[in-house]
């Protein structure tokens, strides 16, 4: 799930900056962990009518764009940039056609040296028209919300009027944060590439922005996983209000896959079938325990530590489900620290203490969601899939916890990938750093596979 949730502050030092009294595009990159990792950044230099100097920052390998700077101080060699969302700064010398500086967060200080120029990507599966296909946009309406959900019907190539019944049809539904239609994110378009393959091999797509994203309405900031559900079944209705296809199904991604599970467990007429690519099986705040001990330890944090925090952040985590007002959060937190025995750095029950704070809707839906009813509830056929190097929701909290829970069913398949990660690249870590340098956007044989899946069930 992308909205992973960095407890370090240290882990948000993927973002920099730089300033000049120029126009455009400036690149720089950002290295990590003694070389390990290399973060591109980009700052986007304007000015306004006034002449005052206007400043954005990307960091493309990371799926963050536009994000709000502030040009502190420029001179003619030497300019200051705040970004106050990452609490950081940067300071550069101008000089030769580049800027060279520091990175400032917190107590550290990270050199990076901005030239001309932008972050591109290479996504050769990325489809481009013409198509041999027809797509046509649509929207509904999910009434309970009062939001409009835009979105591509994609037709199969051989799609014929008069034999709806042999099209069997899919709703696609991103994963956690507000996506567009084709989930894009480090420059890879996941759903475009997937509605792509499937209209190839004779199977129809719906898929649609996220409320607050693209052309559909609705506020993003009041999201959750039940208003995501509503979302869903809201195009499900639509789908089986045309008249236009056989099976109607569900393919999710990560929380899609959750939200696949909650739509089949909890309605007996839909969806006939679900594909869940990485969804979990387990609590939501277990899956956030194990994507911060998997940061932790990535970023150097000794075992013993890693695992003392991660102890008191599952604690901290079951007192939010019970008490979701915490009034006075930094007492509790130390308080739940000191019943555990656990003894951690400063920066660390910092940390903890945040957790208890006020959080957003969609965080605190998913710490609290447990989706063992739901699957146990499930009838339909369901396909369910994980790359074994699945770093954000590996193979115990996916597929492993949900062929537990799942009722027999003859045409399920449970299926487990080597060697891809969460997006389901082939790839050599599955870290979430490697996503944006793979140039591959999902792997041909999971593709393949699910064409086969579908297509079994006519």
């Amino acid at each position: 799930m992308r909205k992973i949730l960095f407890i370090m502050l240290s882990l948000l030092i993927a973002w920099s900056a730089t300033a000049q009294k120029l126009n455009g595009s400036w690149l720089g990159k950002l290295s990590l962990n003694g070389g390990q990792i290399t973060l591109r950044l980009v700052l986007h230099f304007t000015q306004d009518e006034e002449g005052n100097d206007l400043c954005t920052f990307d960091s493309p390998d990371q799926g963050a764009d536009n994000i709000p700077a502030t040009v502190n101080y420029v001179t003619a060699d030497s300019v200051v940039v705040n970004l106050p969302t990452l609490f950081a700064s940067y300071s550069g010398k101008i000089a030769e056609g580049q800027i060279t500086g520091h990175l400032c967060q917190g107590k550290q200080l990270l050199p990076v040296t901005f030239k001309p120029g932008t972050a591109t990507f290479n996504r050769p599966q990325t489809p481009l028209p013409p198509f041999s296909y027809v797509t046509e946009n649509v929207s509904f309406v999910n009434k309970t919300d009062s939001v409009t959900l835009s979105g591509t019907l994609t037709y199969p190539s051989d799609y014929d009027s008069k034999k709806v019944k042999a099209t069997p049809v899919v709703l696609m539904v991103t994963g956690s944060g507000t996506q567009n239609r084709d989930e894009a994110l480090f420059g890879h378009k996941p759903f475009l590439v997937i509605a792509d393959y499937l209209a190839r091999h004779g199977i129809a797509t719906l898929r649609y922005d996220d409320r607050g994203a693209g052309q559909s309405t609705g506020d993003s900031r009041a999201i959750t996983i039940e208003s995501n559900l509503r979302d869903a079944m809201a195009g499900l209705n639509y789908l089986e209000r045309t008249k236009s296809f056989g099976k109607i199904g569900i393919l999710g991604h990560s929380e899609g896959g959750v939200i696949a599970f909650m739509a089949a467990g909890r309605n007996e007429k839909m969806p006939d079938f679900i594909v869940s690519m990485a969804g979990c099986g387990v609590t939501g705040y277990k899956v956030l325990t194990y994507q911060n001990h998997n940061a932790l330890l990535k970023s150097g944090m000794p075992d013993s530590i890693t695992h003392d925090f991660c102890r008191a952040l599952e604690q901290m985590f079951e007192y939010k489900i019970h008490h979701p007002s915490v009034h006075d959060a930094p007492e509790v937190a130390d308080s739940l620290c000191a019943q555990s025995g656990v003894s951690l750095p400063f920066m660390l029950k910092a940390a903890l203490r945040r957790v208890l704070a006020p959080g957003s809707p969609w965080m605190e839906s998913f710490i609290a969601y447990d989706p063992t009813n739901d699957i146990a509830t499930t009838k339909c056929p369901v396909m369910a899939l994980n790359g074994n190097l699945d770093r954000q929701v590996p193979p115990a909290m996916g597929t492993k916890a949900i062929e537990k829970l799942l009722p027999d069913n003859k045409l399920t398949l449970i299926k487990e990938y080597p060697e891809l990660n969460h997006l389901f690249q082939r790839c050599k870590t599955g870290q979430p750093e490697e996503y944006s340098v793979i140039e591959e956007t999902i792997s041909e044989e999971v593709l393949s596979d699910i064409v086969r899946w579908i297509n079994g069930l006519k």
